[in-house]
């Protein structure tokens, strides 16, 4: 980039980044892990499933 070889230095260098991997990488087994929705203070959960995302979208009474 630069016209000089004594400025090859300041060139910058470029690279791609993955950030899903990234991301995936720093929550480990957390990433897939079921979303808690609310806990009772008992410890009973109710966890949010990536199916249950979409339960609207597949009922016969929300059909478009």
């Amino acid at each position: 980039m630069s016209s000089t070889p004594t400025e090859d230095s300041h060139d910058p260098t470029f690279r791609t980044i993955d950030m899903n991997a990234e991301v995936k990488k720093m929550w480990g087994p957390k990433w897939n892990a079921a979303e808690v929705a609310y806990e009772f203070s008992n410890g009973r959960k109710f966890e949010l499933k990536t199916g249950d995302a979409a339960i609207y979208a597949s009922s016969p009474d929300f059909g478009s």
